[in-house]
């Protein structure tokens, strides 16, 4: 009897020192404001910390989306962790998909660990927002950076009065398809013709090619 009450004991401590947590630390819009109310393509910055992952094999990914919208963006981190006591803080931006309708829904936070074991989801972070697009008005030509673009063929011209350091580009979908510093213009000429929402740190706008 004594055996089996420490198997049982040491089994449950075991599993409370592996068990695995995900918690959000604060959203930010694409003003770096904390809030939970965002517009269409609004480019967000996540800010979670996880915990207990247990082997150092471990690859990591926090799937991230808003409700009944795909595909879902993946944050990932393959860094080698600390065991069963690890924890990391995270902090990663995604887009809100510039089709999601108006009102309250959620944003799925949910941790997904891959061993050579197989995949489990141990702990999600979901949280409620809302989105309201009669905030892009103000916001997605903000600095009136609209104005500032030009196009020509395969190549959209930024402005020198935006002052920023980097240029992205995401399609309606939310999907980062550029990336690059600022340097006065983007070549799309590999890109698909379409919508697009130009993110910099002056704001957010939207350029057709």
């Amino acid at each position: 009897m004594k055996k089996i009450t420490l198997l049982v004991l040491a089994l449950f401590l075991a599993s409370f020192a592996f068990s695995q947590t995900l918690t959000l630390n604060s959203l930010k819009n694409s003003d770096g404001d904390e809030t939970t109310t965002f517009l269409p393509g609004d480019v967000i910055t996540i800010d979670v910390t996880w915990a207990g992952v247990v082997a150092p094999d471990t690859f990591r990914t926090i799937q991230t989306g808003i409700t009944g919208q795909s595909p879902l963006f993946y944050d990932q981190d393959s860094d080698a962790n600390s065991g069963p006591s690890g924890t990391a803080n995270e902090v990663y931006t995604y887009t809100i998909p510039v089709g999601v309708a108006d009102g309250d829904t959620f944003l799925e936070l949910i941790f997904q660990v891959n061993t050579a074991a197989g995949t489990t989801f141990p702990a999600n972070a979901n949280t409620a927002v809302t989105i309201d697009s009669t905030l892009s008005t103000n916001e997605i030509n903000k600095d009136n950076i609209s104005a500032s673009i030009s196009q020509s063929e395969g190549v959209i011209t930024i402005g020198s009065d935006i002052v920023t350091e980097t240029y992205e580009l995401y399609d309606l979908s939310g999907t980062k398809v550029i990336d690059q510093k600022a340097d006065g213009s983007i070549n799309v000429s590999g890109l698909s013709s379409g919508v697009y929402i130009l993110a910099t740190d002056a704001g957010l706008t939207k350029v057709a090619f």
